[in-house]
């Protein structure tokens, strides 16, 4: 996912939400090994979310501790709107939201993903 992606794959996920009510993001990711990663993401994910009339929170743990709150919030029912992982365990696979239909208007607009 490129940084042109991220944005058109947000404003899908939010929907059109309901009318006078806020709109939030909550994500949740490590801090990353080169600390000006976040310096630069975070207020970058926020203006975005500041244009789109969305309110975005981003938390920040060790990268060790990722596997440990994803299975706490999906426990829970209620937690984070994305978790960023590197490599995602499939073990949370049917936790996970369908995003079929937001990935094929993100590759109609921007070409398909890369295969790793």
């Amino acid at each position: 996912m490129t940084a042109a992606t991220f944005p058109t794959i947000l404003s899908s996920c939010l929907g059109g939400g309901t009318s006078g009510g806020s709109k939030t993001l909550k994500i949740l990711q490590w801090s990353h090994f080169v600390p000006a990663y976040d310096k630069w993401f975070d207020p970058w994910v926020k203006a975005w979310g500041q244009s789109k009339g969305v309110t975005v929170t981003v938390d920040h743990i060790t990268y060790d501790q990722i596997p440990i709150r994803t299975a706490a919030e999906i426990n829970a029912g209620s937690g984070h709107d994305l978790i960023l992982w590197i490599v995602p365990p499939s073990q949370y696979e049917p936790s996970l939201v369908d995003m079929g239909d937001v990935v094929k208007q993100v590759e109609q607009k921007y070409g398909p993903q890369l295969d790793f």
